[in-house]
């Protein structure tokens, strides 16, 4: 008979068929299902093997089977105290249920009635064994289920501790509490690690003196949140050096949510924080190579601009003389465009370029970006087609960061288009942005090549010759676009079919406000006439050819070359405008501008700072030293000489 038909059955145990029969049909009618045993064999088996119960009549109980039930009740196991009801006959002497419970020796609790027995105690007799028995199946289920889960947590610790012993960082367990109690064997390679008696770990000694309380503080706020933990720390190791770690762990959780363990590593990470130093080191001197390549660049920069200003101003009406000036002139400007996104590519990819905001017409950007690129498209004979909107395109923008993008955008249609080509800008408003798009009539690009166009140093390459450039330009002007939450497209139909870069932009909402291309504040009201300037550069090609310049404008000029020369010649003649480069020997601008400023005839002066270094950093100092310009070289000459309209002439 299966176990599982057993566990629903009582077992009957009579002297006589009849007897059985008799009983069966009592329990039956009840509801209770039953299962005869001929034998006492039978009925020692049926018990072994887990029955519900058992109604035995005494007389069964012969010498050997009760030493044989005796036997089978007290091996039962830990969860099962069998139901066995005895039926005790009137008279009989001795007892065999009296023999029974001897062996038993209180160890098992058969329930004996003595006959003849009311039908409803029989019952009622058996069913409390039933409902007893059911309580006993649920206890050995129980304890089953977790004797398969404390063997699934044997097998999956015996993994785990497998797993760590093999790994090669330090792999480490707490209690819920936050007491370490488990160190994997890369524990020994750390100095003065320390196991108490309780197995807990002590492992405050191995950290850095001053890395222990933040560790510590770490640590105790992940134990009291129950959140991830992580920490970066010193840890000395058994030779005695210190080197960095990362230590991470994440808590586990019963199904009510709360903490019962936690799983930790501890990394070695030090080789990785020396070759980040390295790299941050490398990153710095980069970013001081750019500056000061393009500080050195722009000094012979100045004095070139300057002179060809001064060719251009005495050449008259000589058109091949004015031909070779914009010549050069436009190719100086390509150098200081150049020379800038050199530096712009160092700001973006360090994420510190500030946009300076402000709410402008989109129209009035680009008609500035025409202004300048202009003269280069039709220098290289090429048609420019512009379309903008009548009204007005409001944008929260920074305009010099956006000119800057557009700027760069023409300038590659112009590159990358024989000569003569068309180049066409138009601008459109849809659904809150406003899109403008640079098409050209140039060598196209290649459809293999369109996911790489604004990765940086890439080349487009067709017709069988590249355009040249840096192949940064198109990678800086994704970078400002998407600083200003837009986003930039290019198409193209192949080699030879020209490109179009489309670049979209999200239209202000703020209230309207009028937008004009920034001059600086002057002191003083605006007059007319000749200055009285001093130029200070310890750059003769510099100073020289700025001097001349401003002469040939119709000012006074004095110069020096150093910083207490510019000193001295400021005292003597009382200059309205100093011009002053800020990286003078034995005295800088910075000082001279400060002691301009601490004398009574120097607190009204214009002072600017002329010079090749364009970082905010010297524009802080400047600001702060007391300059009211910043002066970037090469200036443009133009440009000095309209600032230079707006200064108040001293009447003494």
């Amino acid at each position: 008979m299966a176990e599982a038909s057993l566990e629903r059955r009582v077992l009957i145990a009579a002297p006589t068929g009849r007897d059985a029969e008799v009983l069966e049909r009592t329990l039956a009618d009840a509801g209770i299902e039953t299962a005869m045993c001929r034998t006492p064999v039978d009925l020692c088996r049926a018990i072994g093997e887990a029955a519900a119960a058992a109604v035995v009549a005494e007389e069964v109980l012969g010498d050997s089977v009760l030493g044989q039930l005796a036997e089978v009740l007290l091996a039962q196991p830990e969860w099962s105290d069998f139901p066995l009801v005895v039926m005790a006959a009137t008279g009989t002497s001795p007892h065999p249920s009296g023999r029974l419970l001897e062996r038993l020796d209180g160890r098992v609790h058969p329930v004996v009635l003595q006959r003849p027995v009311r039908r409803v105690t029989l019952v009622s007799t058996v069913r409390a064994a039933l409902q007893s028995r059911r309580r006993q199946y649920q206890v050995r289920d129980e304890l089953a289920r977790r004797r398969r889960v404390e063997a699934s947590l044997r097998d999956s610790e015996r993994r785990f501790r497998q797993l760590a012993e093999a790994m090669p960082q330090l792999v480490w367990t707490a209690q819920h509490d936050g007491a370490v109690d488990y160190f994997n064997r890369r524990a020994s390679e750390l100095q003065d690690i320390e196991r108490h008696g309780d197995g807990s770990w002590n492992w405050q000694p191995v950290l850095h003196p001053e890395d222990l309380e933040s560790t510590i503080g770490a640590w105790q706020e992940a134990v009291d949140h129950g959140r991830s933990y992580q920490c970066e720390h010193r840890v000395r190791l058994a030779d005695g050096a210190w080197r960095w770690h990362l230590s991470r762990a994440e808590p586990v959780r019963d199904e009510t949510g709360r903490v019962i363990k936690w799983y930790g590593t501890t990394t070695d990470i030090h080789d990785l924080k020396h070759a980040e130093e390295l790299l941050r080191d490398a990153d710095r001197r980069k970013n001081e190579f750019l500056a000061t390549l393009a500080h050195e660049l722009r000094n012979p920069l100045a004095p070139i601009r300057n002179a060809v200003h001064v060719i251009d101003l005495k050449a008259g009406r000589d058109p091949a003389l004015a031909s070779a000036c914009g010549m050069v002139e436009r190719q100086v400007a390509h150098m200081v465009r150049l020379i800038d996104d050199l530096l712009d590519v160092s700001r973006i990819t360090r994420g510190k370029v500030e946009l300076q905001r402000r709410r402008l017409d989109l129209r009035e950007v680009l008609e500035e970006v025409l202004e300048t690129a202009r003269p280069a498209l039709e220098a290289d004979g090429h048609r420019l087609t512009v379309t903008l909107p009548p009204e007005s395109v409001p944008l929260d923008a920074d305009p010099v960061r956006l000119a800057q993008a557009f700027l760069n955008l023409l300038d590659n249609a112009r590159k990358y288009t024989p000569q003569p080509g068309q180049v066409t800008l138009s601008v459109a408003r849809h659904a809150g942005a406003a899109t403008v798009t640079v098409a050209d009539t140039g060598i196209g690009i290649p459809p293999e090549h369109l996911p790489r166009l604004f990765e940086m140093f890439s080349q487009v390459e067709g017709g069988g010759a590249r355009a040249g450039g840096l192949g940064i330009g198109l990678w800086l002007t994704r970078g400002l676009v998407e600083l200003h939450g837009g986003a930039i497209e290019a198409r193209s139909a192949g080699s030879g079919a020209g490109t179009e870069i489309a670049v979209r932009l999200p239209l202000s909402e703020r209230p309207k406000t009028v937008w004009r291309p920034p001059s600086p504040q002057r002191r003083g009201p605006a007059s007319t006439g000749s200055r009285r300037i001093l130029v200070a550069d310890d750059h003769e090609a510099v100073r020289d050819s700025l001097a001349e310049l401003l002469a040939l404008g119709g000012h006074r000029v004095e110069t020096a070359c150093n910083g207490a020369e510019a000193m001295a010649a400021a005292e003597r003649c009382r200059p309205d405008v100093a011009l002053l480069d800020i990286g003078m020997p034995e005295l800088d601008g910075y000082e001279v501008c400060r002691r301009i400023r601490e004398q009574p005839w120097g607190r009204d002066m214009l002072i600017m700072a002329l010079t090749g270094w364009g970082d905010d950093a010297h524009r802080e100092r400047s600001d702060a030293a007391g300059f009211d310009d910043f002066l970037v070289k090469p200036v443009k000459p133009a440009s000095l000489l309209n600032v230079l309209g707006d200064v108040r002439v001293d009447s003494n």
